[in-house]
């Protein structure tokens, strides 16, 4: 400390201590015990440490206390009825002044019309014309009878479209009759109240309903058709010949389809008699015809083919054969099956048998048969009477005896026996020698067990052969 601005004589004890101070100017000097100056050594610049920290203090968070340095603590509570300065002064820019004045809603000067109002001055009232599509215009100054635009929906009462018909209903206002008509008729009263079905009646085709199984159609043909077999056989005659038990009278349906009948037709002779004569043509033929056999007596049924040429279906048929014994009606229906019990029946080469019935039906484009025929297909046969196509066994046995010394073969039908010869060359296997010649100029192996003839003996043979040299 240095002290002065006293006289010499008026100076404290301190201030005469100071004059005593030599040293250099900033150094640092004090006083020893006796009262001498001394230089001492410089204080440390700044606070060494503060709260545990050295160096250079920077102050922290929780250094000091809200009291410490005149602030309010955290979480104190303004007196709302007093603001500071600023405060204040913030809340007073934010003021108008005592002199402005308002203008009236969309007025652009004070005391000018309002563009807008929470309300009208005077209620009007409004009344849509649901027959106009006229708009009105509003602006409260009188009341208004608009008009419509749009479509009404159904979900707000209306039909949802512009022709006046609702799109849906729960049913028709007025019934309606539903007809079926062609080839299937039928109608029904409808109102759309509940689901309808309508009877339905399918058109007659003409077409006899039944079974058309071959058993059924023999038995709708009334038995068994017989046709003739030589279908296609120029040159040929289908002849059967059916002999009576006993007294009859026989009726039966004939018809024909063939080349031009001065070529080929059906001719029936009954007890000796013509009853239909040389009958045929492409157009088919067909009749019925009723006759009287005595006991042995015959009708015989003749289909002729000339050399050449096939038209129609190329055969004569026989159909629907009814017996009666003695002179009563016919009235016993003939099938293959009895027919034997009434008449003893011979063909000839080719004859009269009983067909395949094959039921041909036509269809047209909506799926119905409108019409039904019968095809008989004759067996493929042919039947003489001294042979028949096959057989278990032959009625007279034959002998075969092959002769070794022959290469002739034998044609064997059965009616002799026979003695054919051989071919080929028998093997070592099935005891021969495999060989076609008993000379060889080579041994092989093919003549192990056999016989070699040489000009000159092998060097070696194979065990059991023979060597025969020759020259």
């Amino acid at each position: 400390m240095i002290v002065s601005g006293f006289p010499m004589n008026d100076k404290p004890e301190l201030a005469r201590k100071q004059d005593k101070l030599i040293g250099a100017v900033g150094q640092v000097v004090g006083f020893d015990e006796n009262g001498n100056a001394v230089a001492q050594a410089a204080p440390d610049t700044g606070v060494t440490s503060f709260k545990g920290r050295t160096g250079a203090v920077v102050p922290q968070a929780g250094d000091y206390t809200a009291a410490q340095v005149g602030a309010s603590p955290t979480g104190h509570i303004h007196d709302e009825r007093y603001y500071t300065e600023q405060e204040m002064d913030e809340k007073l820019a934010s003021k108008s002044s005592t002199s402005h004045t308002h203008s009236y809603a969309g007025s652009s000067t004070a005391g000018g019309s309002a563009t807008s109002a929470v309300k009208l001055v005077t209620a009007r009232t409004i009344r849509t014309n649901l027959a106009s599509t006229s708009t009105a215009s509003f602006d409260g100054s009188a009341n208004i009878t608009p008009g419509v635009t749009g479509t009404l929906g159904i979900t707000n009462g209306g039909t949802g479209n512009t022709t006046g018909q609702a799109v849906s209903a729960a049913k028709l206002a007025t019934s309606r009759n539903i007809s079926l008509s062609g080839d299937a008729t039928g109608s029904v009263s409808f109102n759309g109240a509940s689901s309808v079905s309508i009877p339905t009646t399918l058109a007659n085709t003409g077409v006899v309903s039944g079974e058309y199984g071959a058993i059924e159609l023999v038995r709708n043909n009334n038995g068994t058709v017989w046709v003739s077999n030589n279908v296609g056989l120029h040159g040929t005659s289908a002849i059967s010949t059916w002999t009576a038990k006993q007294a009859c009278k026989l009726s039966f349906k004939w018809k024909v389809s063939s080349e031009n009948v001065s070529y080929d037709y059906l001719n029936i002779v009954a007890a000796g008699s013509t009853v239909l004569a040389n009958t045929g043509g492409a157009v088919e033929q067909s009749g019925q015809l009723t006759v009287a056999l005595s006991a042995n007596q015959s009708i015989v049924f003749t289909y002729r083919k000339d050399n050449s040429v096939n038209n129609g279906t190329d055969r004569a048929e026989i159909s629907e054969v009814k017996y009666g014994t003695g002179t009563a009606d016919p009235s016993t229906v003939i099938y293959e099956n009895n027919v034997e019990s009434y008449f003893t029946i011979t063909n000839s080469t080719y004859g009269f048998y009983p067909g395949i019935p094959i039921a041909n039906v036509t269809v047209d484009s909506k799926g119905r048969i409108t019409k039904e025929q019968t095809t008989y297909i004759a067996p493929i046969r042919v039947a003489r009477a001294d042979r028949v196509d096959s057989a278990a066994k032959l009625t007279t046995a034959r002998t075969i005896r092959t002769n070794l010394g022959s290469t002739s073969s034998s044609s064997f039908d059965g009616t002799a026996s026979i003695t054919p010869g051989v071919t080929g060359t028998l093997s070592v296997s099935n005891g021969g020698t495999g060989q076609t010649s008993m000379t060889n100029t080579s041994y092989t192996s093919t003549l192990y067990r056999g016989i070699a003839m040489r000009t000159s003996a092998p060097s070696s043979l194979n065990n059991g052969t023979i060597c025969l040299v020759y020259s």
